[in-house]
């Protein structure tokens, strides 16, 4: 049941985007842009949920071991996924209600949002990691060639979502960079003479 809330929560997070996305205004956008973010954020505090409880289960019945500790690898995953959204949530939220330089606002919402898109590429590379490490103990366990690969397609599929947040990184990369000049510029400004 969990798990279909996961999927819900992301389906929803998916159409709030699209209609954030349709939006002209920019604070609109960006209102409906946050709200995906909280969205996004709560169905991975579900999918961590039911990745404990799934972890538990399993390790009560096999113990401790190689899958057990893929299963907790990715459960860890998915909290850093709600750290990316709640990030984005923030970074949406308060360009919106910025009522100062639009400018301004739009370059610190960059720079958080950068910030959101490493979190969710930590969350890929441990999603890949640990989709590696259950493949791995599948087959020692003797599953199927069928079932061990559908576990291998998911280390890729968690392998192209790590490069989709490297890829929004490097396209944050100049508002990153140019709020890190401004920060240094602003600490020799203010340093004792």
């Amino acid at each position: 049941m969990l798990d279909g809330l996961f999927v819900a929560g992301l389906m929803i997070a998916a159409l709030l985007a699209a209609i954030g996305f349709s939006r002209g205004e920019r604070a609109r956008r960006d209102y409906f842009l946050g709200w995906t973010g909280i969205t996004f954020m709560a169905a991975n505090l579900v999918g961590l949920v039911a990745g404990l409880l799934r972890s538990e289960g399993y390790t009560a019945l096999r113990g401790l071991g190689t899958l057990t500790f893929g299963l907790n690898l990715e459960t860890t995953g998915l909290l850093a996924a709600a750290v990316a959204g709640a990030i984005a949530a923030f970074a949406f939220f308060d360009a919106a209600q910025a009522e100062g330089s639009t400018k301004e606002s739009l370059k610190r919402r960059d720079l958080l949002l950068a910030a959101g898109a490493g979190a969710y590429a930590f969350l890929a590379v441990i999603f890949f990691t640990s989709e590696a490490i259950v493949s791995i103990a599948n087959s020692g366990l003797g599953y199927s060639e069928v079932e061990a690969a559908a576990t291998w397609f998911a280390a890729l599929a968690a392998l192209a979502s790590c490069a989709a947040g490297v890829c929004v990184i490097a396209a944050l990369q100049p508002a990153f960079a140019r709020a890190l000049q401004r920060l240094r510029m602003a600490g020799l400004s203010d340093a004792p003479g």
